[in-house]
């Protein structure tokens, strides 16, 4: 798959890990709005398709229907009321066992990966868009370069500016998981009597 809903399956199955996809349910929508035909085509080539959702098939995921109303939205949740299956999130055990930052983690590591990615593409536009622009010397087509210029920047500015979040959040993270460190030391040491 790919675009966005490519990379967001890749980041949800770093974030997951195998193991927990077997827990997973994908659900369809959009029942009441498409023919049933057209909707047991569209689900059927979501189901078979490796590059969709046939690799969560394969490891376990259920794919169901939700047809936009309350008695098909409880049917999912009471799915998984007496879930007997308990797994942890690969990204839990990364980042609370395996001590790691968010960015060392393997979903992290994704994000980091398509950001850059979509950063270098605006640059290779930027490019393309500047080598055209000295190559014109027609007052319209140079006029229309110079909007296409703009909105890259503008694009690559919105990705940088991502990244500064992410690692702002990483950082505001790491502050609050080392406050609730030492708060549970102080806890700990509080009810041995110390």
């Amino acid at each position: 798959m790919q675009g966005s809903g490519g990379r967001n399956l890749k980041i949800f199955q770093a974030m997951c890990g195998l193991p927990a996809l077997s827990n997973v349910t994908l659900a369809t929508a959009r029942w009441v709005e498409i023919a049933k035909d057209l909707g047991t085509h569209r689900e059927r080539e979501l189901e078979e398709t490796q590059d969709y959702w046939g690799w969560m098939k394969q490891t376990g995921s259920r794919i169901e229907r939700h047809f936009a109303n309350r008695d098909s939205a409880l049917r999912l949740i009471d799915m998984y009321l007496d879930f007997p299956k308990r797994v942890s999130l690969e990204i839990r055990e990364e980042l609370v066992l395996g001590g790691k930052q968010l960015e060392q983690t393997r979903a992290g590591k994704e994000v980091e990966k398509d950001l850059l990615r979509q950063r270098n593409a605006a640059l290779g536009r930027l490019a393309t868009t500047e080598h055209m622009m000295f190559e014109k010397h027609d007052h319209a087509t140079m006029l229309e370069l110079e909007r296409n210029k703009m909105e890259v920047d503008q694009q690559i500015r919105l990705l940088e500016a991502k990244q500064r979040e992410l690692s702002a959040g990483l950082e505001k993270y790491e502050s609050e998981r080392e406050h609730e460190a030492g708060f549970r030391c102080c806890c700990s040491k509080g009810s041995r009597g110390d």
